[in-house]
């Protein structure tokens, strides 16, 4: 998983607004890459805190994912217009955005980590609310996935995970 801080470093990395939309979405929601290769802004229902993510788009089924403090407070930082299309717009294919990703990594001088970010936010959103059901369904998965992929590793601390939810 990534550190708050190799996190701040990516953020301050990119130049590009849109992708650093889709790795604010992807750290701080933990909403999957294929998911976001196919999620439209109307679906960041930012006055509903919500991220609402549809048959269609989720890889399992629909659900309503939580948008919390940090990350209600950087989608307000976008301008309207940019909010129109699909979220990762310059980005038809999950792995396109990947390589993105990764390239950002690159340049801030973090080593890019597979599934990193999604890992990271389920990871300190299970430390933060100890409930490995509430986590699941957010993240449209099992709690069994959870305990075999992301279960919270002892060393990290309740106050890192709260500094990584207020990035």
């Amino acid at each position: 998983i990534y550190s708050p801080d190799e996190m701040r470093r990516i953020l301050a990395a990119v130049d590009d607004e849109a992708l650093r939309a889709t790795l604010e979405i992807k750290a701080f929601s933990g909403v999957r890459t294929e998911e976001i290769t196919r999620l439209w802004w109307v679906m960041v229902a930012e006055a509903e805190e919500c991220i609402r993510v549809p048959d269609a788009v989720g890889k399992i089924s629909a659900r309503r994912v939580p948008i919390l403090p940090n990350l209600k407070a950087r989608l307000a930082g976008y301008k309207s217009e940019m909010k129109k299309d699909r979220v990762a717009a310059d980005w038809a294919l999950a792995n396109s955005l990947y390589h993105s990703w990764q390239r950002a990594t690159e340049k801030a001088g973090v080593p890019y980590k597979r599934n990193g970010l999604r890992n990271s936010y389920i990871t300190y959103r299970l430390i933060i609310t100890d409930n490995i059901n509430q986590v699941a369904e957010e993240r449209g998965t099992s709690p069994n996935m959870i305990k075999k992929n992301y279960q919270p590793r002892p060393a990290i601390s309740k106050a890192t995970a709260e500094e990584w939810l207020a990035i």
